[in-house]
């Protein structure tokens, strides 16, 4: 082969990679426009509905009653089949738990597509008889509480941010069981970890506004496992994960994740070597491993969610009070644990001024965040009209060793859930907590007719 023969095979070759490559790629785009106008016709068909709750005087119930009714959102339905995906456009339903407080009135919301409306008010009302429940929309979208403001910088100061565990989403926070609220104690007795949040939200004054969300949608296999590249592994691999000879990656979910690491916890994963014998007290576990153990298990026999929490704080200019936008980003401290996990804010930010010249990129990414909140945009890109998730325009200015991944869920068990969105009992003495004045009782049996 000559010199000019060689060089003339490999352009040829070149040109067939750049092709293929080309290819390959103008169809992931053709795909993915497709996609978005198909899920945008079917998202504008969609009505949705937004539930106020009111708490009656009186209300003794624990959180394990918020977890019970949690179990009727999960909702794994809508994007099953590739018909569902690609000829419907449907997706998962999601759901919005939020707390809000308008000048110091607490209350507390359910956002809703309507075809789930009388679910939850159904389920609502089996574990809470007395609550008030308020239908706001009724068709009239100005009646939201978030409509009331726009994002306008001449007139209000905003602070916006997102709440992610810190630790993967299968270890726990602190939990109402660890607070003993499982135990159904007497109210004067009661640790409820809510009450912190409720204290902070009715203290806001005229002119103060802060909401914090909860999005949650049942979650999917949506991250892949990596085929082992120890060829002693690979057999095992594909017998274990059920894989065709060409398969080189599997879907998994997120139990899938808490079974890896209850092996490396319980040290199942550890090689024995049949000529050295095993010293039991390293096979032993710890304390802390086996209350960690205990934990995850224990989270993985419940239901979960993917969830995304977002928290805004807004005020006017002269009311704006820089200690209570940094309070919200650490009303959720009590639930942190040192050996499970934790829960971090995080806000737009740039590391360096320079870099965010007239503050324009912070500025809107918190716009982004602040109209999200709004349209209660989560999980899916293609939702009109702001976009369900994404990064921000400041994610590549921040610190190299700041890793968050803006606009990600994370997994939150009902039992999680349930301890940070709960309808507090009288121990929660916050005045501005809405409440249902008088509490429905039964007649008496023996009244006369």
């Amino acid at each position: 082969m000559t010199a000019v023969q060689f060089i003339t095979f490999v352009l040829y070759i070149l040109m067939f990679t750049a092709g293929v490559i080309f290819v390959e790629s103008l169809w992931e785009k053709l795909k993915k426009t497709y996609l978005t106008m198909l899920r945008a016709d079917f998202y504008s068909k969609q009505t949705y509905n937004l539930f106020e709750i009111s708490i009656p005087k009186g209300q003794s119930k624990s959180p394990l009653a918020m977890e019970v009714f949690l179990n009727a959102l999960y909702q794994p339905g809508g994007e099953s089949s590739w018909m569902d995906k690609w000829l419907k456009g449907s997706t998962k339903s999601w759901f919005s738990l939020e707390l809000v407080s308008i000048e110091g009135n607490v209350k507390f919301y359910i956002w809703t597509k309507d075809s789930f409306a009388r679910v939850i008010q159904t389920q609502l009302y089996a574990q809470f008889p007395d609550i008030g429940i308020k239908e706001i929309y009724q068709g009239d979208y100005s009646n939201d509480y978030t409509s009331k403001i726009e994002y306008d910088i001449s007139k209000y100061k905003f602070w916006c941010g997102e709440l992610k565990k810190k630790n993967a989403g299968h270890l726990p926070i602190r939990t109402y069981v660890d607070y003993g609220l499982d135990k159904d104690p007497k109210e004067e007795f009661k640790v409820d970890p809510i009450t912190p949040v409720l204290e902070y939200l009715g203290s806001l004054g005229a002119g103060e506004q802060a909401w914090i969300q909860i999005g949650i949608k049942a979650p999917g296999k949506d991250f892949k496992k990596k085929f082992p590249t120890d060829p002693k592994e690979r057999e095992k691999f594909r017998k274990d994960n059920k894989l065709k000879w060409y398969q080189n990656v599997v879907m998994v979910d997120w139990t899938d994740e808490a079974k890896d690491d209850l092996k490396k916890m319980t040290k199942r994963d550890k090689k024995v070597d049949k000529d050295v014998p095993v010293n039991p007290a390293e096979m032993k576990l710890t304390k802390q491993e086996q209350e960690k153990v205990d934990a995850v298990e224990r989270g993985m026999s419940k239901l979960a969610f993917d969830t995304s929490i977002r928290m805004i704080y807004v005020a006017t200019k002269d009311a704006f009070i820089p200690a209570n936008s940094a309070a919200l980003g650490g009303v959720f401290k009590q639930y942190n644990t040192q050996h499970l996990n934790s829960f971090e804010t995080k806000s737009p930010n740039v590391k360096y001024a320079w870099q965010d010249k007239g503050n324009l990129k912070v500025e809107a990414d918190k716009k982004k965040i602040f109209q999200q909140y709004k349209a209660r945009a989560f999980f899916y890109r293609e939702f009109i009209p702001t976009g369900g998730m994404g990064s921000w325009k400041s994610d590549g200015f921040r610190s190299k060793k700041d890793k968050y991944k803006s606009g990600t869920p994370f997994i939150m068990n009902i039992e999680e859930l349930a301890t940070v969105y709960h309808f507090p009992g009288d121990t929660a003495k916050t005045s501005g907590v809405s409440r249902v004045e008088a509490k429905k009782v039964e007649a008496p049996s023996n009244l006369p007719i």
